[in-house]
């Protein structure tokens, strides 16, 4: 009787291993996940704008922040500094900078933060306080699609 508990319990450990092995996982191991959208200004990408997502209620400053330059179709893809691509699940201030065409950024990258006032920005600085964002998200465990961002002078 023995030899057939033992024989079922390494049945359900083999079963459990194989459980854990191949279920996918959405996010990766640094709990980032997916994060997609849109900027818009006058009903046209906002070609080279940077966004800057940084969490509610935290220090940017110490606090990881997830950043995206928008592409030539308006869109962008998050990326969390060195951790890679997307972002930790929660309530996020946005902040965007959108340097002039002779200083925008080129690429798909993750850009490094500018310092106010550096570069000229298109938007005169209105979507880059971050005391006083004026743009929010929320992101959640799984992919993400943020809706656009429609930004105005």
């Amino acid at each position: 009787m023995n030899s057939s508990k033992s024989t079922i319990n390494r049945s359900m450990h083999l079963c459990l291993l194989g459980l854990l092995i191949f279920v996918p996982s959405c996010g990766n191991s640094n709990n980032l996940y997916p994060v997609t959208g849109k900027v818009i200004y006058k009903g046209q990408p906002a070609v080279g704008a940077i966004l800057y997502f940084n969490v509610k209620g935290a220090d940017p400053k110490v606090s990881q922040t997830a950043s995206a330059v928008v592409g030539e179709d308006g869109t962008y893809t998050l990326e969390t500094s060195r951790f890679g691509k997307g972002a930790a699940p929660g309530d996020y201030t946005v902040i965007v900078y959108w340097p002039r065409e002779d200083t925008e950024a080129k690429g798909h990258h993750t850009p490094a933060a500018p310092k106010k006032g550096n570069q000229p920005d298109r938007l005169k600085q209105k979507y880059f306080v971050a005391g006083n964002p004026l743009l929010e998200a929320k992101i959640i465990a799984g992919k993400n699609e943020i809706p656009p961002f429609d930004l105005t002078d």
